[in-house]
C-alpha cells in the first residue's frame, strides 16, 4: 500500500509539473503585438544645433522594453504607457537640417518594427515663406490618383509608391535629393475612388509590402498582397475578399499576435477583417454588416486607434446618412456593434477624420 500511495503521489507530482511547464511556457511564448505609431509627434520640428531632446511618441501596442528608431538606429526609450513612449535623441541626430524617419520595435516574442505606420520630425531653421524650387517633371502618360511615401530600400530615404488612371502602380525610389527613378510594380489597380495603398511588413521578414484594390470600374474588386524584396521588386502572395467597388483599407495588428492584419470598407456597408498568418498570406475573419449603404456619392472611411481599454476602434462614416458607426474589438478580433454618432457636414464628399476617445466622451481629430 505504501508502495502504491508512493507511486501515486509522484504521478500527481509529474502532471502538476508537467502542467506548471506548459502554464509557464504558454506565458512566455506569448507573442508581443506589432506596435502602430500616430503622428504627431512632440516636437514635431526643431532647429539644428540645438542639443539632444526628448521626443514624446503616441500610438498604440507599445510594450515594455519597446525602442523608438530614428533613422533605423534605435534610441534610449522610456516606456511610460501601450500609448506613449519617451525617447532620448542624440544631439548628433539634429545638428544639420534633416527628416528623422520615426519607428518603433517592440521586443521579442513577437513584436517587431511599426512597418505600416511612422511619424516625421523635421530639422531646420525656422521659416516664415516657403520658397520651392523648380519641379521635377516624370511623364508617365498616365494620371496617378493616389501615393503613398514609405522607405522601400533605405530607411532614411522615402521612396513614392503610385496608383495609375491606367491601372498601373509605379514604385518612384528616391535618391535622397528631391529627386526619383520610376518603374511599374504592379497591375490591375482599381483607379475610379482615389483607392488607397497601405504598405507594411506582412511576412515579417523586415522588408516593406504593399496592398492594393484590384479590379476595373463598374466591376467588383478584390485585395491584392505583394510582397517586397527590398530591391524594388514585388511578388503576389494572394488576393483576398470580393468588393462591389474600390474598399478604403487599413493594417494593424488587430488581434495582438504580432502579425500584420487589414480592414476593408466598401459601398455594400459591410467591414471585412482579413487576419495576417506572418508568411503574406492571410485568413479572412469577421465580417461585420450594417444596416445602411454608403452611397457613390462618398466613400467610406475607417480609422484605428487602440484605446485605454486595450481595445481597436474601427470607424465607417456614410455621407449620404450623415451618420458614422465604430466598432470596439473583443477577444478574438470580435468587432460587435457599439454605438452610433450622429454629426451633421454640409462637404458630400469629404474624408473626414474625426475619432472619440471612448470613456472620456470627447472628440477629437
Amino acid at each position: 500500500m505504501k508502495i502504491k500511495s508512493l507511486l501515486h503521489r509522484c504521478i500527481v507530482h509529474i502532471f502538476s509539473l508537467a502542467a506548471l511547464a506548459v502554464l509557464f511556457g504558454s506565458f512566455a511564448s506569448a507573442a508581443n503585438p506589432v506596435p502602430t505609431v500616430t503622428a504627431p509627434v512632440h516636437p514635431q520640428a526643431v532647429v539644428p544645433g540645438r542639443g539632444g531632446l526628448t521626443l514624446t511618441v503616441h500610438g498604440a501596442n507599445f510594450v515594455n522594453g519597446a525602442v523608438v528608431n530614428w533613422n533605423g538606429s534605435p534610441r534610449s526609450t522610456t516606456f511610460v504607457s501601450a500609448r506613449e513612449l519617451r525617447a532620448k535623441i542624440l544631439a548628433s541626430d539634429v545638428v544639420k537640417p534633416t527628416a528623422g524617419h520615426i519607428t518603433v520595435t517592440n521586443p521579442a516574442p513577437g513584436g517587431g518594427p511599426s512597418s505600416s505606420s511612422y511619424a516625421i520630425v523635421e530639422v531646420h531653421e525656422p521659416t516664415s515663406t516657403i520658397a520651392p524650387g523648380p519641379p521635377h517633371t516624370y511623364h508617365l502618360y498616365d494620371v496617378i490618383e493616389f501615393l503613398t511615401p514609405a522607405p522601400f530600400h533605405k530607411e532614411d530615404t522615402f521612396d513614392l509608391l503610385a496608383g495609375g488612371g491606367s491601372g498601373k502602380v509605379y514604385l518612384f525610389t528616391g535618391k535622397g535629393d528631391g529627386t526619383f527613378t520610376n518603374k511599374v510594380v504592379g497591375d490591375g489597380y482599381y483607379s475610379v475612388y482615389n483607392c488607397n495603398l497601405p504598405v507594411g511588413d506582412f511576412n515579417n521578414d523586415g522588408k516593406l509590402d504593399y496592398i492594393f484594390p484590384v479590379g476595373q470600374y463598374p466591376n467588383s474588386a478584390v485585395v491584392k498582397v505583394r510582397l517586397g524584396n527590398g530591391k524594388g521588386s514585388f511578388r503576389t502572395s494572394g488576393k483576398y475578399g470580393t468588393f462591389e467597388t474600390c474598399p478604403d483599407i487599413v493594417v494593424g495588428d488587430f488581434n495582438e499576435d504580432a502579425k500584420l492584419d487589414f480592414a476593408t470598407a466598401d459601398i455594400g456597408g459591410g467591414v471585412h477583417i482579413f487576419l495576417g498568418n506572418g508568411d503574406g498570406t492571410l485568413s479572412a475573419g469577421e465580417k461585420l454588416r450594417y444596416s445602411w449603404r454608403i452611397h457613390s456619392s462618398g466613400r467610406g472611411l475607417q480609422r484605428r486607434r487602440k484605446t485605454g481599454s486595450g481595445a481597436w476602434i474601427l470607424f465607417g462614416h456614410v455621407v449620404a446618412a450623415r451618420q458614422w458607426r465604430w466598432h470596439v474589438s473583443r477577444p478574438a478580433n470580435h468587432f460587435p456593434n457599439n454605438s452610433r454618432l450622429r454629426l451633421r457636414f454640409s462637404a458630400c464628399c469629404e474624408r473626414l477624420q474625426w475619432r472619440r476617445k471612448i470613456g472620456s466622451g470627447v472628440l477629437f481629430s
